[in-house]
């Protein structure tokens, strides 16, 4: 099949999905219940795999389990196009193969250069960018979902009140052509669910709103006070309940859901101390945890269990994947007590 013929056909799955779903909007708390395990994928955020993209990488995260892709995506300014709808339109075929694949698309925008310089230029470029995707996508499926800031890091985690007057923004000007798409905001200090208490509803959230709050975004740390974890003790357990407690204690004050968009089984990033069988102890807690509660999670990161360039799962962190995908929480000995906190 051509090309043309290709995007023929998946307009045509968009559309019928779309006019199927249409009469219902998912709204946030049946929202939450579809999204169960998924992961952060960076196909339009690194060079290297906007250039290698193939339609091979969502069929292959669809047969290995995953039920939502976080999609980051960045200034289309920064793409490796010349011509900036040329990196929207590998946007959209991003989220169109995850859609034909019968996975949940979550579009997360990094805002790098609004992170780094929280003044009003920034934000107007963020703001900017966010009412181009809304008109780009107003008429993709409802499973598709906007999270406004992947992590409020660097400069702007200092100041919960531009991040909400940002928030406040954005959620208006995306209403005007997605009045009931399922809109994702997250607290100051990278999302954090302590900072929770400061974040505010935007006005125009009506009704289809969620929170995204995360922590040991880049892993557990065997030495570090507050995510430290080396064999699973009750102690290191307690510190990773903690911060899911306050994550649900201000879901159900608030009656809004919450949505754990990142979480690394190992410290892939900060000199990789643990090895598989570590891993796979540590992924077991946290998808078993997750999961009793009824908490979705997305792992990060594509790029540490697949190899884009080969097309294929990397055999050395593959017991990592299915410990997380398929955790066997019930054989687990020890572990019931604490999912069922």
């Amino acid at each position: 099949m051509g090309l043309m013929g290709r995007y023929f056909w998946v307009f045509l799955l968009c559309l019928v999905s779309l006019t199927a779903e249409a009469v219902n909007w998912p709204g946030p708390w049946s929202y939450q219940k579809s999204l169960k395990i998924g992961i952060d994928v960076n196909w339009a955020t690194f060079n290297s795999e906007i250039r290698s993209y193939s339609d091979r990488y969502p069929e292959d995260f669809a047969k290995i389990g995953f039920d939502h892709i976080r999609i980051r995506y960045k200034d289309p300014k920064t793409s490796p196009f010349d011509d900036e709808s040329k990196y929207w339109e590998h946007l959209e075929r991003s989220v169109q193969d995850v859609l034909q694949n019968g996975m949940t698309p979550i579009l997360a925008f990094d805002a790098s250069d609004f992170k780094l310089h929280p003044d009003e230029e920034h934000m107007q470029r963020a703001l900017d960018i966010w009412v181009e995707a809304s008109r780009r996508f107003k008429n993709y499926s409802p499973r598709l979902a906007f999270d406004l800031i992947i992590e409020p890091a660097k400069d702007l985690s200092r100041d919960p009140d531009i991040l909400n007057e940002f928030y406040e923004k954005a959620v208006t000007e995306i209403r005007k052509d997605n009045p009931k798409r399922i809109i994702f905001i997250a607290p100051h200090k990278i999302a954090h669910p302590d900072s929770l208490p400061r974040l505010k509803i935007p006005s125009r959230a009506d009704g289809y709103l969620m929170v995204e709050t995360h922590f040991y975004a880049a892993g557990p740390s065997p030495t570090s006070t507050t995510k430290k974890w080396t064999t699973g003790t009750p102690e290191e357990k307690a510190l990773l309940i903690e911060k899911l407690r306050l994550a649900l204690d201000w879901q159900k004050k608030h009656d809004i859901p919450v949505w754990i968009g990142a979480i690394m089984p190992g410290d892939y990033n900060k000199g990789d101390h643990y090895s598989i069988a570590e891993q796979v102890h540590f992924s077991h807690f946290i998808s078993c945890l997750f999961l009793s509660r009824h908490v979705p999670f997305a792992i990060n990161a594509d790029q540490q269990f697949y190899d884009a360039d080969a097309g294929q799962w990397r055999r050395d962190r593959y017991p990592v994947l299915m410990a997380i995908l398929h955790p066997p929480c019930l054989t687990i000995p020890g572990l019931l007590p604490y999912i069922l906190f």
